[in-house]
């Protein structure tokens, strides 16, 4: 019985808007797999043209569309999420392996079950065995290192792409949480919006991104940098070099950060009152790629008046509690929902 378990693979995939991420057990997080969440496809024929970022960098030819699979933290395409799921599986996966892997995966608080159950049918298309669908938060608070079996109450958020997940966690469960659709990728469109208006110009999804990684700030700052860039002119298709602040960017994405801020005091107005004295002492973890925009701390202790905490590699923070959460699925299976092959 030990030696047929051993065959028996588990893995742990992250499935968001922006990336998926992929981990086996047993493997060190330098072998963590990442990959852009997109595909080109072709419309005709349906065969997948590339995927990942090499999608993101692909010309399209006609008769060819570019899928994001997973928008705001939900599935849009089915057949795209299986393409991009098989390509993570391939890659973690030994090839020796006999049977199926058992696979962690992350779900968001507001799916509905049906969105769920669809989610783990499109992993076991994808060659997945047993699929235990657990929360962002309490993923990203076993990826934050805090103990499952810890009786306070800590906060965590989890900023990704598409969406925001916020939960109070203790003993390792959700107590309360929320959830919206907002997140990095709506940086992202304001910056864009706001290029467009105001210089008539266009610039890709990449390049917004990489401005924002480079100069952008939660807040104005006194040491304020000016950041250099190319973008296209809308009329005439020709380059020209822009610049733009860091204070620029922190008024532009400063809408999208007060509806980020919006879910975290929802949720701190529906905390039961036996765990805010936890929370106030502990403060907020924050999790997710938006973890890594400068001054994000700073910005949300101001609006929250609370401690925050920025994990290490925040963005890793789910997939590493999904690799953590390996090791309890004895426990899932008495306790999580799964789908059986």
């Amino acid at each position: 019985m030990m030696h047929v378990m051993k065959l028996v693979p588990r893995i742990a995939i992250d499935f968001g808007s922006t990336s998926i991420r992929a981990i086996a057990e047993g493997q060190s997080l330098d072998r963590l797999f990442s990959d852009r969440s997109l595909l080109v496809r072709n419309v005709n024929s349906d065969d997948v043209v590339v995927i990942g970022e090499a999608a993101e960098d692909h010309i399209l030819s006609p008769g060819e569309e570019l899928i994001n699979p997973i928008q705001h933290g939900v599935m849009v395409d089915y057949k795209g999420a299986v393409s991009i799921l098989e390509h993570a599986i391939r890659q973690v996966s030994s090839w020796w392996h006999v049977f199926k892997p058992q696979v962690v995966m992350p779900e968001s608080l507001e799916l509905s079950s049906a969105v769920s159950q669809a989610l783990g049918e499109a992993v076991q298309e994808a060659g997945g065995g047993k699929i235990y669908m657990t929360p962002i938060p309490a993923l990203a608070a076993l990826g934050a290192k805090i103990n499952p079996r810890e009786s306070t109450g800590n906060f965590i958020i989890d900023i990704g792409g598409g969406s925001t997940e916020a939960a109070i966690i203790s003993r390792g469960s959700v107590v309360s949480g929320l959830s919206a659709q907002i997140g990095g990728n709506d940086l992202i469109d304001s910056l864009i919006t706001y290029l467009e208006n105001t210089h008539a110009v266009d610039v890709s999804r990449r390049a917004a991104a990489d401005i924002i990684e480079s100069a952008g700030s939660a807040l104005n700052r006194d040491n304020d940098g000016i950041y250099d860039f190319y973008a296209n002119e809308i009329k005439t298709g020709e380059a020209k070099v822009l610049s733009i602040s860091g204070n620029q960017i922190a008024d532009i994405i400063s809408k999208p950060l007060q509806r980020i801020v919006s879910v975290a005091s929802s949720l701190i107005r529906r905390t039961p009152t036996t765990l805010l004295s936890d929370i106030a002492e502990n403060g907020i973890t924050v999790t997710g790629g938006l973890g890594r925009l400068y001054h994000i701390d700073t910005f949300l202790k101001r609006e929250l008046a609370l401690p925050v905490h920025i994990i290490e590699n925040p963005e890793n923070a789910v997939i590493t509690g999904g690799k953590e959460a390996l090791k309890f699925i004895p426990v899932y299976e008495r306790s999580v929902p799964r789908l059986n092959t």
